[in-house]
């Protein structure tokens, strides 16, 4: 579901912008889509694809709808921010949903087991993922993503699913079948696809 998100891109400059996807960006989107339901296929049992687009999985529609709207403003830029600001108002939204998330469950518990595993090592590694898997991949995304078609910036998105198998394969030995293949040879040919030229 969440690999949606370079089509709600696509239907969000269309409907503000008035500008039209181009069949080829369209086709780049829906292989995205294609490629993560295959990797769904892959990991799991026969008819595992079936059960990922099972319906109550709309329930996840938020979270591509609001990624798409993220890429739309990064690559639209209507307030004319500075990098800055744009960074600093996608890591504070990040952080306002994930401190409601964090309310919902139980602060208290998880606090204390944060607590209890607190060490030098421990605060060095949650340094190490906010710097190395977060800030540092976001600025670089913020400051690339105007510089280039906004479906462009959706689909080469779609780049951290081979990363993804790839990851898997190399740090915990999963396997590397048909399914996979097919879905990272979908990917690559959506990023081939898509325009590389502004509208």
């Amino acid at each position: 579901v969440y690999m949606s998100y370079p089509l709600f891109v696509m239907l969000f400059v269309w409907i503000f912008y008035r500008q039209p996807p181009v069949p080829r960006a369209v086709l780049a989107g829906g292989l995205v889509v294609l490629g993560a339901a295959l990797l769904i296929g892959a990991s799991g049992p026969a008819g595992a694809i079936g059960t990922a687009l099972d319906p109550a999985l709309l329930l996840c529609l938020p979270a591509p709808i609001a990624f798409a709207v993220i890429v739309v403003l990064l690559v639209r830029d209507p307030g004319g921010l500075t990098v800055l600001e744009k960074f600093g108002c996608g890591m504070g939204g990040t952080v306002l949903a994930l401190l409601v998330l964090a309310a919902t469950g139980t602060p208290a518990a998880d606090l204390a087991a944060i607590g209890m595993a607190f060490s030098l090592e421990i605060v060095l590694m949650i340094l190490g993922l906010a710097l190395f898997t977060a800030t540092l991949p976001q600025m670089l995304y913020t400051v690339i993503a105007p510089r280039m078609p906004d479906a462009q910036v959706a689909t080469i998105g779609a780049l951290e699913l081979p990363f993804m198998v790839g990851l898997a394969w190399l740090a915990f030995g999963e396997a590397l079948g048909l399914w996979e293949a097919a879905a990272i040879a979908i990917i690559f040919t959506a990023i081939a696809l898509v325009p590389t030229k502004k509208a």
